[in-house]
């Protein structure tokens, strides 16, 4: 299979037909539900083919571009235009078969851009370790922490199929966007064409050796980061012994960044016997000279893991049951009890750095200006003394509400619960002391903390400079919880 860039022309009716047929994530959701690529470790194809059986042009490419099933050449005739066929086959979207038209290919949609990738059935089968993958969760996830903020240049490591490098193609001058895979690079080229995206520079190499010797204000990867005994799948798993490749890039990141530029990253690690989550992480972070954010989305134990992660690369019962053994034996040998999963931004910065680890919830809000968000919190409560903060106005976030619930006890409502909600991409609770909601209500960036204390000291004949100083502890722990920022 050789995939043809499309001219811009070609392009933009290859873009129409899927705006006239509704190809779009909605669409495809409403009507083939919310996992429509077939998928042989699934068995789904049976269910999806029933829901793409009408002569339409929307179901005729999702039984190309989804299902990887052929059409018969009456039904394209009859939902296709003889331009769009003939541009499906010069870019080799769509090749001619016994059975009528097929392709081998899956288009997935990525915020609003196509993104043409290996189709899953290829990866499951375990037989190209060149494969392509698909936008997948982590795709996603990368993408919603992606901070899209106007810049100068970013670099993509491991781009895959050019998902993410498209959409970081829009808040930065220039992408550079490298991968290991010449195939990869050929993928993300086309979705490039398609897509009519044009600043992105596509390079082939391992690592950071493409581009040696240059510097980012933003770098982010999705990298390789399977933990298992094995590198044959290039698109997932990689040489390194347990989750040593993503230390690797952390700690060299920083060589790759302009000061104040940031580095994001997927990825999974190691939890070993006697370590916390966070034991592993705050090595890797040590001396590297960046601010350090991490979210922890998920934690899996190991066997658990291993049965997980052989049925997604290979195909069958009895691989699965010949390979559990060998990854079983691998963790329990390295003493690893179990492994998370996450994302984590560096910031690149001279003078003392901060490092700042925590949960984080499932799902795809995007989280890229609550992240930046709290960063600005952070360093305000990292980087302040508390006379410098006393002398700031604090400010709670904008998202902030309040949460009261009260229980009905002897005919009386009572207070059981007061919590402060942050709801924006990176949702927090924090449970609360009544008597300091007046306190927190004056937090509006009109007034100085030292101000507020004052006037908190004289209501409660409170002794001003002990009330200074825990004011100045409550905002600064609120800050590193992201509730509250300096506004001067």
């Amino acid at each position: 299979m050789t995939l043809t860039p499309p001219s811009p022309a070609a392009a933009q009716k290859l873009r129409d037909l899927f705006a006239r047929a509704h190809f779009d994530r909605q669409t495809i959701s409403k009507v083939m539900g919310r996992d429509p690529a077939a998928s042989f470790r699934k068995q789904n194809l049976p269910l999806l083919q029933g829901r793409a059986e009408q002569a339409t042009t929307l179901n005729t490419l999702l039984r190309w571009l989804l299902l990887a099933m052929p059409v018969d050449s009456a039904t394209v005739r009859a939902t296709i235009e003889p331009e769009e066929l003939e541009i499906l086959l010069e870019t080799g979207l769509v090749r001619q078969a016994d059975e009528g038209y097929r392709s081998d290919l899956l288009v997935t949609i990525f915020e609003d851009f196509y993104a043409v990738s290996d189709h899953l059935r290829e990866l499951e089968s375990g037989t190209n370790p060149d494969a392509v993958l698909m936008v997948n969760r982590t795709t996603w996830r990368l993408g919603q922490y992606l901070l899209r903020e106007p810049v100068e240049d970013a670099l993509e490591l491991g781009t895959g199929c050019g998902a993410v490098a498209l959409l970081a193609a829009r808040y930065c001058r220039h992408v550079v966007a490298t991968d290991l895979n010449p195939r990869a690079i050929e993928f993300a080229r086309f979705n490039a064409a398609l897509n009519g995206v044009e600043n992105i520079e596509w390079l082939v190499g391992d690592v950071w050796q493409p581009v040696e010797g240059r510097k980012f204000d933003r770098i982010f990867t999705n990298p390789p980061f399977f933990i298992s005994p094995g590198n044959d799948m290039m698109f997932c798993e990689n040489p390194y012994e347990l989750d040593g490749f993503c230390r690797m890039l952390v700690r060299e990141a920083g060589d790759y960044l302009r000061d104040g530029g940031f580095y994001q990253m997927v990825f999974e690690w190691a939890g070993l016997e006697g370590q916390t989550w966070k034991d592993r992480l705050e090595e890797w972070f040590d001396g590297i000279g960046c601010d350090a954010w991490a979210g922890k989305g998920y934690t899996v134990e190991a066997d658990r893991y291993s049965l997980q992660r052989i049925s997604e690369t290979v195909e069958g019962s009895a691989a699965l049951e010949h390979r559990f053994p060998e990854w079983s034996k691998y963790f329990a040998g390295l003493g690893v009890r179990e492994i998370h999963g996450g994302v984590m931004t560096l910031r690149k910065r001279s003078g003392e750095n901060w490092t700042h680890l925590r949960e984080i919830p499932e799902g795809f809000d995007n989280a890229g200006e609550p992240l930046r968000n709290r960063f600005n919190s952070l360093d305000y409560a990292y980087g302040t003394d508390d006379e410098t903060l006393l002398d700031s106005k604090p400010k709670l976030a904008d998202s902030i509400e309040l949460r009261q619930q009260l229980k009905l006890e002897d005919g009386q409502w009572k207070l059981t619960v007061v919590q402060l909600e942050l709801r924006d991409g990176i949702p927090d609770r924090l449970p609360t002391d009544p008597s300091v909601l007046p306190m927190l209500a004056a937090l509006d960036g009109r007034r100085t903390l030292r101000e507020i204390a004052a006037a908190v000291a004289q209501q409660a004949g409170q002794d001003p400079e002990r009330t200074a100083a825990e004011c100045a502890a409550m905002v600064r722990a609120l800050a590193v919880r992201g509730f509250v920022s300096g506004a001067a």
